[in-house]
């Protein structure tokens, strides 16, 4: 079998320790990145390779960052979190961290990941 029927996705802006319980509980090797506020848009997918990367290089935004947005229902060009280049990511390889080289401190869960 090559697909799962128990498809897991994420936003593309979730909370990090929503990420984190994901890659702690379930194996996939990619997650797909819907929109569910626009009746389920694919954005693209996400490797669990990149994500355990973002997550230990703390590549997330402060728990508040979205409350200036509360109710517009449009985020904009405003970035969420700190940037990661492509190549920071890439450099880990093949050696990517695993979700057990993550360490989320406290407060970690509810920051904001931009995907």
């Amino acid at each position: 079998q090559v697909m799962s029927t128990d498809v897991k996705c994420l936003r593309p802006v979730e909370r990090a320790g929503v990420v984190y319980e994901l890659l702690r509980n379930y194996s996939h090797g990619t997650f797909p990145i819907v929109d569910t506020a626009s009746q389920g848009t694919l954005y693209g997918t996400a490797s669990r390779s990149m994500l355990c990367t973002l997550l230990q290089r703390r590549a997330f935004g402060s728990p508040d960052v979205l409350s200036e947005y509360d109710g517009c229902g449009f985020l904009g060009p405003k970035r969420l979190s700190p940037l990661v280049q492509w190549d920071t990511i890439e450099r880990a390889y093949p050696r990517y961290p695993t979700i057990d080289d993550v360490e989320m401190r406290p407060g970690d869960e509810n920051c904001w990941l931009d995907l």
